[in-house]
């Protein structure tokens, strides 16, 4: 995958994925981090990158979603910092339910 601009990686929560029947409280009461990885190589010069972070289950905010950084000024695209970790309500996703519980195929978050 090539970063040209900036890109969404989501983890699919369906029927095989660990999160799939683990409503909100659930979540809150078990002891995990779950970590992310990101990889890369810098085209200029070769050389490799690595982004690491990682979530408590304390850390996971249920039924919200990141606001989209991207936007578009004067036929560019800009990326908007000052909404950097800013969070709405998710209409997809209610705060206290599992994604089993909604009876979807598939949900993303």
């Amino acid at each position: 995958m090539q970063l040209i601009l900036p890109s969404e990686v989501r983890h699919e929560i369906n029927p095989s994925s660990p999160l799939y029947n683990i409503s909100p409280r659930q979540l809150r009461q078990e002891n995990f981090e779950i970590v992310v990885v990101l990889e890369g190589i810098v085209e200029g010069t070769g050389s490799t990158t690595q982004i690491m972070t990682s979530y408590k289950a304390a850390e996971i905010i249920n039924g919200f979603k990141f606001v989209n950084l991207l936007e578009l000024v004067h036929n560019k695209i800009c990326i908007n910092l000052s909404r950097f970790n800013t969070l709405v309500k998710s209409e997809e996703y209610p705060q206290d339910t599992s994604i089993s519980d909604l009876g979807s195929d598939s949900t993303e978050t």
